[in-house]
């Protein structure tokens, strides 16, 4: 064991976690002569041991702190002679870092409860294992711990903790601190350091959780997978997670590509109206069966994994905070019924954006060795790599914001979801809307569409007026409040009665006030006016031929392009 003073610690930035408030909250509050201890728990690299430092750093005045850091060879017993000493000093709070590498932390934790918080200790317990935390919360540290997770860093928090706005720069470098830490000096930053962090924070983090689960339930299987074999199908869940390319529909598209223009060109004409980038509707297969054929066909697993191993492993990312969830509302459209709401279902996915980008960036490699996209020029390559980049993006965007504001709003009062509309007749409409916040206490909702881009147009808002989408989501949700297209550019009202609203402004805002009608409110008071058709009128005969944005293909299909499916449906 390790005992660390203010000596040690320096170079803090100022810029502080969230959650910096929570834990001093507990630190300032009489809570622990309750019994109560406060945990704090996500994966590593998330700023928990820089959040205890910069405490012990700004309230050196007002508090004796006192650090310890655990390892594997110390005992609970080692903790509690810090404990006692901590006591006759008059230390008023104990930070303990890593305190579930301690073996027999779990069987033998009451007393921080029971004995030294009670005397007025102030204890703070850290730790990636999470799943040890849980344990000690159902035996010896029943009903007296505050629970405190780092995991999850939102865009809004990032934004705030690096000083920047920008989207791009939290889809690539996201969801992970570093004391310093600047854009040259990210923790995840290509292909090879996200597999690095995953082996160092997730897989190690989740071998130590199945040790548990199998000593402290009767659930022993995975207990018997090597680390390197957990490792490895660890990776496979992330690219699962992250999106699954189809190769054989990839190198489709890429076929009609090179038919577009089989010569060498200097423009892109033969680009306009194909569609190189459809995005196409995924079947919906049951994954985990599809998982568990796949990785039992793997020379590198030993072991015969089943659905039910698989299922509590996805759980262990899910309770690690590296996987969530948003809802799915479909609507489908039937000649005999009309249109029928089915019931809601959950869409999963990777929410640490840095890991997630870099996945899937690491899946068009082979792009680069297929032999249509060879015929191409140069320029053809680079506008074909920057396109697939775009869509990750954008793709990414949306879910980011979805997720964002659902964490952002009270799921008491709204309801957050994407929102499809299929068709059985193929050639009939059908589309969607990326975001659909439902207020409950006034049954009204407000329906959004996301674009990674800082350039509109008005083919991106046609859905949101779509008059037979309107009736079945008016019958639904109630009356429309509003719609908005949220896009990285300038905010501006339409004379079609859309807003559009920049993405960053109003992820922010709405953090801040809890209320989307008042959010939107506050950042549509006094915008200009502009009429998207007349422009775009003017823009395509003042430059008959060229290229723009206008003639972007047909992105309303599912959460799909090129062969790429970016999210788990159940």
């Amino acid at each position: 064991m390790k005992s660390l003073t203010l000596r040690d610690f320096d170079n803090l930035h100022k810029e502080k976690r969230y959650i910096y408030n929570n834990v001093l909250s507990f630190i300032n509050s009489d809570r622990c002569y309750d019994g109560m201890v406060c945990v704090l728990y996500g994966l590593r690299r998330t700023g928990k041991t820089t959040i205890m430092e910069q405490i012990m750093t700004d309230n050196a005045d007002k508090f004796s702190f006192l650090f310890l850091e655990a390892t594997k060879k110390d005992t609970m017993d080692d903790v509690y002679s810090y404990l006692d000493k901590a006591v006759d000093d008059k230390v008023d709070c104990v930070f303990i870092d890593e305190i579930t590498n301690i073996p027999d932390f779990i069987d033998n934790s009451a007393l921080l409860a029971d004995i030294y918080a009670k005397e007025g200790l102030k204890i703070i317990l850290a730790g990636t294992d999470s799943l040890s935390f849980v344990f000690a919360e159902s035996s010896s540290l029943y009903g007296r711990t505050e629970n405190i997770s780092s995991t999850y860093i939102s865009f809004e928090e990032h934004c705030n903790v690096l000083g920047t706005k920008d989207m791009d720069d939290y889809i690539s470098y996201g969801g992970l601190m570093k004391k310093g830490a600047s854009e040259k000096d990210r923790i995840v930053h290509d292909f090879q350091s996200a597999c690095r962090y995953l082996d160092d924070a997730v897989s190690g983090n989740i071998s130590r959780s199945i040790l548990c689960l199998s000593k402290y339930s009767n659930d022993t299987e995975l207990s018997e997978v090597t680390l390197p074999e957990m490792r490895a199908v660890l990776e496979k869940m992330v690219e699962k997670y992250s999106g699954v390319l189809n190769t054989a529909l990839a190198n489709e598209e890429l076929r009609k590509i090179v038919l577009s223009f089989p010569t060498d060109r200097q423009d892109f004409k033969a680009l306009e109206g194909a569609e190189i980038f459809k995005r196409l509707r995924a079947n919906k297969p049951d994954i985990v069966k599809e998982f568990a054929k796949a990785i039992n066909a793997d020379t590198q697993i030993t072991h015969k994994w089943n659905e039910g191993m698989i299922l509590r492993l996805e759980n262990e990312l899910i309770r690690l905070g590296f996987i969530s969830a948003t809802n799915n509302q479909e609507f489908i459209y039937d000649e005999n019924f009309g249109w029928r709401s089915m019931s809601v279902h959950k869409e999963y996915y990777l929410i640490q954006p840095a890991i997630k980008y870099y996945h899937l960036k690491k899946a068009l490699d082979f792009v680069e060795t297929n032999e249509h996209y060879n015929s191409l020029s140069e320029v053809g390559k680079q506008y074909v790599m920057d396109k697939l980049d775009s869509k990750i993006r954008g793709d990414m965007t949306e879910q980011i914001v979805v997720y964002e504001i659902s964490k952002a709003l009270s799921s008491d009062r709204y309801f957050v979801c994407k929102v499809s509309f299929s068709n059985s007749d193929p050639n009939k409409e059908k589309g969607e809307y990326d975001m659909l916040i439902y207020d409950k206490a006034k049954n009204a909702y407000f329906a959004f569409e996301i674009k990674h881009t800082t350039t509109p147009y008005s083919k991106q808002y046609n859905h949101l007026l779509n008059e037979n989408f309107k009736e079945i989501i008016d019958y639904k949700y109630g009356d429309k409040e509003n719609v908005s297209v949220l896009y990285n550019g300038v905010p501006f009202d339409t004379s079609s009665g859309v807003l559009y609203l920049n993405i960053s402004d109003f992820i922010r805002e709405i953090t801040r006030c809890g209320d989307p009608k008042q959010a939107i409110q506050k950042l549509s008071s006094d915008l200009p006016i502009r009429d998207l058709e007349t422009e775009e009128k003017k823009s395509s005969d003042d430059n008959k031929g060229s290229i723009n944005e206008t003639s972007e293909y047909n992105d309303n299909d599912d959460i799909a392009f090129f062969g790429l499916n970016t999210g788990r449906k159940i």
